[in-house]
């Protein structure tokens, strides 16, 4: 039976499954990233839940998320799926 903390206010199990990916007490995942703006040297972060979501969603979630992260930091536009 895996052992619970409280990351940004959700319970999530203690260990990551993915690296930035940790399982929810109550099912889905948690998920988080981060970049550093190499204009600012400031970091860029989203925390995201996915109640709903396999881990293999949630891995291309937070892939995507890096590379949303990555543009908005170089200067590049960034236009949403439709």
């Amino acid at each position: 039976m895996p052992e619970w903390k409280t990351l940004w206010g959700y319970t999530v199990a203690s260990t990551e499954t993915r690296p930035g990916i940790w399982r929810l007490k109550d099912g889905g995942y948690l998920v988080h990233a981060r970049v550093v703006d190499p204009r600012t040297g400031k970091r860029l972060s989203f925390t995201k839940q996915l109640p709903d979501a396999s881990q293999r969603d949630a891995e291309m979630f937070r892939l995507e998320g890096i590379r949303e992260l990555q543009d908005r930091a170089a200067g590049r536009i960034y236009l949403p799926k439709k």
